[in-house]
């Protein structure tokens, strides 16, 4: 018998060795597969009406976002007509609620339902889909247009009008450091570019059947998108859709070219530093900004710019923030955008740290340049964001499926981007990154702006590059003055 217990005793000290955690090494996680959730289905009604349902198993609420194609606020003729119809959905009187039920009930249900005249959210428990979704249904389209609403817009309008006038030739544009920063970067072709018209609205002779005709002609179903978010089956969404949407009549097709790439021209050569005087500040406000030419949103180096950037906002952060506390906090990011993208660090410290400041920043976008990043900071980067990903598609947060689905066709994103962007960021190397940062992290081909106190900064900065000098009402100055 005591053979058995000690020979028990000693199998339990030799799994119990073998079964501790060396607690200095974080575990090696395991290759991530394809999500389960992010999984969207498209199915179209017969009127055009075009949605997307992202079935979330087990979840109680709901979330539907519809949104539909516009022209934007200075490029629609008929402005006047839009904006009598955005009042008319904020007042939520519909054919159906007259006397302005529609809040009270979404109160009493938990509910949100907000309409405008670019779609709307509804935000409920799942059992109350079908009553709010009617409700939204009819104060979208059916709702109440009062005359009263016409001559408060143009009331409204004529006030403005009368300020425009007042205000007349004396007034001047406020300083723009967006606007020197793109000056710098791209030249005096800004300011040659090709304006689109704008237009003023015209409530002269305006009347209800004028509004619903704008609604007829331009809230139609084909230019429309939905996206469910819940507990749903295909074929549950697509006969609830169709019982509320089914009837929305279709229009002439119109689609933004929000979608093409515009690369710009870029002939900075060097580093610029703007400087605007802040004469009671005792902190100085530090951007850098340059230009990605080819990052065009969803380009093919799309996530590995995700992770360079991850890298880099974190180096920086060690640097100024841990290691030498120059600042509270530092951010950095390499986006990209239809025009090309674009590479920004901001932060603040104080006036008197200004030059040691831009002095590290400069420094960790040379080593990132230069150096391969290490296993280490590559393989944090990649967990940070896979996580950051992985969390984000829930049901609580609808976000990321509501801008997939807005950007799918525009872009030609594959089914299952959501589900295999965690693998994407896995499979980024130490090489790739490397030859990102070569071509995205632009030490000499920056704009830096400094919004200080003057006098503590001037003839600190021209080490960096040529300065610029602008007083606290954005007019230029030279040490002379």
């Amino acid at each position: 018998m005591k053979r058995h217990i000690l020979t028990g005793l000693l199998l339990c000290l030799y799994l119990f060795t073998f079964a501790q955690v060396d607690r200095s090494k974080a575990p090696t996680p395991d290759a991530p597969q394809m999500l389960e959730t992010g999984l969207l289905i498209p199915f179209v009604l017969p009127n055009g009406l075009r949605v997307y349902l992202a079935p979330i198993e087990g979840y109680p609420k709901f979330t539907m976002s519809v949104n539909i194609d516009l022209p934007g606020y200075k490029e629609e003729p008929r402005l006047a007509e839009k904006e009598v119809l955005s009042l008319a959905y904020q007042k939520k009187l519909s054919s159906a609620y007259p006397e302005g039920q529609v809040d009270s009930i979404a109160k009493h249900l938990g509910a949100l339902l907000a309409v405008n005249q670019f779609g709307g959210t509804i935000k409920g428990m799942k059992r109350d889909a079908d009553a709010l979704l009617g409700m939204y249904a009819d104060v979208m389209l059916k709702p109440i247009i009062k005359q009263e609403y016409i001559d408060q817009k143009a009331e409204l309008y004529q006030k403005k009008l009368a300020r425009r006038k007042k205000r007349g030739t004396t007034y001047k544009p406020a300083f723009s450091s967006e606007s020197k920063i793109d000056s710098l970067l791209f030249g005096v072709q800004e300011a040659q570019m090709e304006m689109k018209k704008a237009y003023e609205p015209q409530y002269n002779n305006l009347d209800d059947a004028a509004v619903r005709s704008y609604l007829q002609d331009k809230i139609v179903a084909n230019n429309a998108l939905i996206v469910m978010v819940g507990d749903f089956s295909k074929k549950e969404c697509q006969q609830l859709i169709a019982r509320h949407f089914g009837e929305w009549q279709r229009g002439k097709d119109f689609r933004h070219d929000d979608y093409v790439p515009k690369s710009r021209k870029e002939i900075i050569q060097q580093r610029h530093i703007i400087v605007k005087d802040n004469p009671n500040a005792v902190q100085s406000r530090i951007g850098f900004n340059w230009y990605l030419n080819d990052a065009f949103t969803h380009f093919e180096g799309e996530i590995p710019l995700e992770v360079l950037s991850s890298i880099f906002g974190a180096r920086l952060f060690n640097n100024l923030r841990e290691e030498k506390a120059l600042c509270y906090n530092i951010q950095a990011s390499l986006s990209c955008t239809l025009e090309g993208g674009r590479g920004a660090v901001n932060t603040s410290v104080r006036n008197n740290q200004t030059a040691l400041a831009i002095e590290n920043i400069l420094f960790e976008m040379m080593n990132i340049r230069n150096k391969q990043v290490s296993e280490q900071d590559l393989s944090f980067a990649k967990n940070r964001l896979i996580g950051n990903h992985t969390r984000s598609l829930s049901g609580v947060s609808t976000i990321p499926y509501i801008s997939f689905a807005m950007q799918k066709s525009g872009y030609n994103l594959p089914d299952d981007y959501l589900q295999t962007k965690a693998q994407k960021y896995y499979a980024v190397s130490r090489d790739k990154m490397q030859q990102m940062a070569h071509d995205y992290i632009k030490p000499f081909k920056c704009v830096i702006t400094v919004s200080g106190k003057l006098a503590d900064l001037k003839g600190q900065l021209e080490q960096f590059g040529q300065v610029s000098y602008f007083d606290k009402d954005g007019k230029p100055v030279s040490f002379d003055q």
